[in-house]
């Protein structure tokens, strides 16, 4: 029930002030993969049910893109509850499980838009100044949407299931 950036600062004994919940990347790689000079960036994670979107709903918006299609993300098993791997899609490119953090902040940043859920590549993101489509499921928006500028509306636009049944809602 907490914004998500404010765990660390809570555990110091201190909140931040909407205008502190920005995040800032400084890459110490210059931009280095061959891509097209115009694409959206997807990252479909298959995570928890309840952040989950339907890969066929993936390749649905990904059918209806007219722009090339880079997709993102990393394939990590775990001995966890779940376990995280990213929805292949068909008619993109696919760099999963081949770029660092540095390529992927410049994949963000050089990107028309990234598209994405409430994942890291969303924070990610929220570090440039690249146009993002949220598709929010699960929690709030507004506890997981980056700051930029100011503001959790910069350049972004939100895709909700309006969290009528939201794990963020109490009621």
């Amino acid at each position: 029930l907490v914004d998500i950036r404010q765990f660390a600062s809570l555990q110091c004994g201190f909140q931040l002030f909407p205008n502190e919940l920005h995040c800032e990347y400084i890459p110490s790689e210059s931009f280095n993969i061959n891509v097209p000079n115009k694409y959206i960036l997807i990252h479909a994670p298959n995570s928890w049910p309840v952040k989950t979107w339907d890969v066929n709903k993936w390749q649905e918006l990904c059918n209806a893109i007219n722009l090339p299609i880079v997709s993102v993300g990393k394939d990590c098993k775990t001995d966890n509850e779940w376990q995280y791997t990213c929805n292949k899609l068909k008619s993109v490119l696919d760099l999963t499980n081949k770029t660092n953090l540095d390529q992927l902040w410049h994949l963000c940043n050089n990107a028309e838009y990234v598209i994405t859920t409430d994942s890291s590549i969303l924070h990610l993101a929220g570090t440039t100044d690249t146009k993002i489509i949220y598709i929010a499921m699960g929690r709030d928006p507004q506890l997981t949407t980056p700051y930029r500028n100011g503001s959790q509306d910069y350049k972004l636009k939100i895709i909700s299931n309006n969290c009528s049944w939201c794990t963020s809602n109490l009621q």
